[in-house]
């Protein structure tokens, strides 16, 4: 009786070792770009990949790893307790300490509200408009930033360096050159009237020096781009429907196809 009475505990012990803990639910957000696994192990299958900074919610633990499901309802999955914390840890977003700002009458340092983007993060099953919100997310957390022809890259910028990290942060490579963004590069040429968010967009702003693109931005929707503006000193929020930067356009180039 006794021994029984052992190998039935032993059992009850072993099934709460295997079985994943339930508890209240909780938030947390990945700490780096990570995966999201079918089963409580890096060998299993990944549902899917997600960014640094996706919201999720913890419905139970497995050993060293969390059962997840996301806001949305697009998956649910296991993901280790390293990956995640309590916090955005928000790696993009530049402090207004590091920022200026700037307004005329066809840029500005303010986003406007109807193309302000607060996809901050994305994963690999999202669909094609909410990667290109996400783009438009990085494109605007550095609004402000002040211009440099010696940029740091993090909260200085020239005009080609913005579109290179930028397009950097969303996994692309491309050239280090206003002009060779324009007329090199693996992106695809996009008409005006086919522009889409996180397009580039090129233009041809001083017509004496000989290049036809020197001037490179992020399409951001609605028919404004963001750029660094050695005229405004920073990075701004521009109005290409109308004025200088309508006629200055040439084309756009497309990396962000899902």
């Amino acid at each position: 009786m006794k021994n029984k009475l052992i190998r039935i505990l032993a059992l009850m012990l072993i099934a709460l070792l295997i079985v994943p803990v339930a508890f209240a639910e909780t938030q947390v957000y990945t700490n780096k770009k990570t995966k999201i696994y079918a089963s409580a192990s890096t060998s299993a299958k990944a549902v899917c990949t997600v960014t640094i900074d996706y919201p999720l919610y913890v419905v139970g633990t497995s050993g060293s790893f969390y059962q997840v499901k996301d806001k949305e309802g697009q998956f649910n999955g296991y993901i280790p307790k390293t990956s995640t914390s309590t916090k955005r840890t928000a790696p993009y977003e530049v402090a207004a300490s590091a920022k200026t700002t700037y307004s005329s009458s066809g840029s500005s340092t303010t986003v406007p509200s109807g193309v302000k983007s607060s996809q901050y993060y994305f994963s690999s099953n999202m669909t094609s408009a909410k990667y290109r919100a996400y783009g438009a997310y990085l494109a605007q957390t550095k609004v402000g930033c002040k211009y440099s022809t010696n940029p740091n890259n993090t909260n200085t910028f020239s005009n080609q360096s913005y579109v290179k990290t930028i397009m950097g942060y969303m996994g692309y490579t491309v050239p280090d050159k206003a002009n060779s963004i324009g007329h090199s590069g693996k992106g695809a040429f996009v008409a005006r009237a086919n522009l889409l968010k996180g397009d580039i967009v090129c233009f041809d702003c001083d017509t004496t020096n000989g290049l036809l693109v020197d001037h490179v931005g992020i399409y951001i929707g609605s028919g404004y781009f963001v750029h660094a503006s050695p005229s405004a000193g920073c990075v701004v929020v521009s109005r290409m429907t109308s004025g200088y930067y309508y006629k200055a356009f040439c084309w756009g180039r497309r990396y962000l196809d899902k």
